[in-house]
């Protein structure tokens, strides 16, 4: 007799241990696409990624025409006032 409910608790456990792990891999198999990363963190990092290229290139171009302003401004050709007298000559 002792045998017999020593494999049916061993057959339950082995049942419980088999279902708790069939769901985890489900789990982390939905989460995760074929890396260590989650997808919805790759998707984050996407739009991040997008959102500072169009500030570099913003910047860049901000900086682009700041430097043909000083330039302009060196040579003595701006349109505008000049700032220190020693230059305005």
């Amino acid at each position: 007799m002792k045998s017999r409910y020593s494999y049916i608790v061993i057959a339950v456990l082995a049942l419980f241990i088999g279902l708790v792990l069939s769901m985890q891999l489900r789990t982390t198999a939905g989460n995760y696409q074929g890396g260590l990363v989650p997808l919805s963190r790759v998707k984050g990092y996407e739009a991040e990624l997008k959102k500072v290229k169009d500030e570099k290139n913003e910047v860049t171009s901000e900086l682009v025409e700041l430097e043909a302003r000083l330039t302009a401004i060196e040579k003595g050709k701006s349109g505008r006032r000049c700032v220190y007298k020693r230059t305005c000559n």
